[in-house]
């Protein structure tokens, strides 16, 4: 619900600047920076990040630094601007690494292992696997599961490169499960998209068909152009309709009209979802 994120976000941003109360705002500022890039408000958020990692050098916290770095990659990832998304992930690690606080460490390798997947490079994606595998195992409270979800999606991706449905279909399970337990909506529509991709390419088109009709319906919900995007062109690519058709053409545009100009947008309209979806 991020108007609802949003709003809240603000207030105990109000009261946290009244309290001086630097860990808050520092938390806050990267929320409202995580919820406008869900809402679609890409500027908006690019620009909160920029205050919140602003107020962390100014107040010599390397790591909340280092949380809104790779809390700003995350907005890149999600817009196909792997090499932004990659420098900033980087970034993230280093400076995590430096303050001896590895959550932007986990976080930001996480993010890479994705980002090389999504790429095509999978020898890079599982180098970094193996260099987090025990970490993330063992680790406990709010990380700890989130980082086992979003393990999971990186498995089924990379299963899925390598042509392993089997096992690529067995890791989006679990991350539906896991993400349906926790209440995490987009990594139930990224699980669901993988179970259907997996389905389709083991001979299984109806139902992953279905399944791909409910990653869309899960994420319109949500009202993030950016998740919405990858599994409507999936669906579009074998069971399009013009209606579907013309909502991803708004999706598409919403978010090139929400970003900066420069680079990304070029990148964003260089994607493989989002050519699919504008060559129809």
């Amino acid at each position: 619900d991020y108007d609802d994120a949003i709003a809240r976000g603000h207030d105990a941003l109000t009261f946290a600047r009244a309290a001086h109360d630097t860990t808050t705002i520092a938390r806050t500022l990267g929320n409202i920076g995580c919820a406008l890039t869900g809402s679609g408000k890409y500027r908006e958020a690019l620009d909160v990040f920029a205050e919140a990692e602003q107020f962390a050098v100014d107040l010599g916290a390397i790591n909340w630094r280092a949380r809104s770095t790779a809390m700003r990659g995350g907005l890149h990832l999600e817009l196909f601007d792997f090499p932004g998304a990659e420098l900033l992930a980087e970034e993230a690690r280093e400076l995590s690494r430096s303050g001896k606080w590895k959550h932007a460490d986990i976080s930001g390798g996480i993010d890479l292992v994705l980002n090389f997947t999504r790429r095509g490079e999978i020898d890079r994606a599982e180098q970094i696997v193996d260099e987090l595998v025990e970490t993330i195992a063992t680790a406990q409270g709010a990380h700890g599961w989130l980082w086992r979800l979003r393990y999971a999606q990186a498995q089924a991706e990379i299963a899925a490169h390598r042509g392993d449905h089997e096992r690529s279909l067995m890791w989006a399970e679990s991350v539906i499960k896991q993400s349906r337990a926790l209440g995490r909506v987009k990594y139930e529509v990224a699980g669901l998209h993988g179970r259907a991709l997996a389905l389709d390419a083991q001979g299984n088109r109806h139902e992953g068909i279905v399944t791909l009709r409910a990653a869309v319906d899960r994420a319109r919900s949500t009202h993030d152009p950016a998740m919405f995007l990858k599994p409507a062109a999936s669906l579009l690519a074998v069971d399009g309709s013009d209606t579907l058709l013309a909502e991803a053409r708004s999706a598409v545009a919403r978010i090139i009209a929400a970003l900066p100009h420069g680079i990304i947008v070029d990148r964003f309209q260089d994607a493989d979802p989002v050519r699919v979806i504008t060559s129809f």
